[in-house]
C-alpha cells in the first residue's frame, strides 16, 4: 500500500482553470494539491500518493466522476478516502447517485470559496 501523504488533496476536474484556482486557494491554506485533468489520470497519481481527500468533478469526457468514484470505492488502498463531488450538475437524482456510490458530499459549482473551505477542513483530517 502507497503511503498516505499529510494535508494532500486530490483535485480532479478537466477544467484547467478551475484546477489552478482550486491549487492556489488551497495552497494559501497549507494543504498540498495534487491536481488531474482527467479521471484516469487522477487514478493513476493515487498510486504515488494516496490523498487524504479527494475533489472529484462529475461531467468529464471519456471516464465521468462517477466511473472514478467507483474504482475508487472498489479498491480497498482507496475505499476509506472522503470524495467530495465538486460539479455543475445540481440534478438530485445524479447527487443521490453519488452518494449512494460512496461519495462524502457534493458542492456545486460555482460555489464559494469559505464553503470549500469548509467542507476540506471537515474531510481532509
Amino acid at each position: 500500500m502507497v503511503k498516505r501523504a499529510k494535508r494532500t488533496i486530490l483535485a480532479i476536474d478537466d477544467d484547467s482553470e478551475l484546477l489552478a484556482a482550486l491549487k492556489d486557494l488551497l495552497e494559501a491554506y497549507d494543504y498540498s494539491v495534487i491536481t488531474a485533468t482527467s479521471g484516469a489520470e487522477g487514478l493513476l497519481k493515487i498510486k504515488s500518493c494516496i490523498p487524504n481527500l479527494i475533489l472529484l468533478d462529475i461531467a468529464m469526457p471519456i471516464m465521468d466522476g462517477l466511473d472514478v468514484l467507483a474504482e475508487l470505492k472498489a479498491n480497498p488502498d482507496t475505499l476509506s478516502i472522503p470524495v467530495v463531488m465538486l460539479t455543475a450538475i445540481a440534478d438530485t437524482q445524479t447527487l443521490w447517485k453519488a452518494q449512494e456510490m460512496g461519495a462524502t458530499n457534493y458542492i456545486v459549482k460555482p460555489f464559494k470559496e469559505a464553503d470549500l473551505l469548509k467542507w476540506v477542513r471537515t474531510y481532509e483530517s
